[in-house]
């Protein structure tokens, strides 16, 4: 799997770039902007192998909703699945419109 670039990334999951909540969120939501973890992630070797994010049928919403990243380390990126087939990956999980929580889980693929 190829990392992604940004400009990719925002072409399937425009939502990973919002740089404030969706306006439904009160005072008291707690925005975690999903771009600042990445790039903390990215400064540690971890690159984006799949993005994407949930659909919304509310006009305005599709910049905030629930979406998905899976990142590998640079070190894993191009390598074909080991460990008995499968490959160590971070899970993040987040949306900016208070349909999910942020999320942020090891996985084996």
């Amino acid at each position: 799997m190829e990392a992604l670039s940004h400009q990719q990334i925002r072409a399937v999951a425009p939502s990973v770039f919002a740089m404030s909540p969706h306006m439904s969120r009160s005072e008291r939501y707690a925005y975690i902007p999903t771009i600042d973890v990445l790039e903390g992630l990215s400064r540690e070797g971890f690159r984006v192998v799949k993005a994407g994010q949930s659909r919304s049928r509310i006009p305005g919403k599709a910049d905030f909703t629930k979406h998905m990243l899976r990142l590998r380390h640079e070190s894993t990126v191009d390598e074909l699945p080991s460990l008995g087939g499968v490959v160590p990956e971070i899970v993040l999980k987040n949306s900016h419109d208070g349909s999910s929580s942020y999320q942020l889980l090891g996985a084996m693929f």
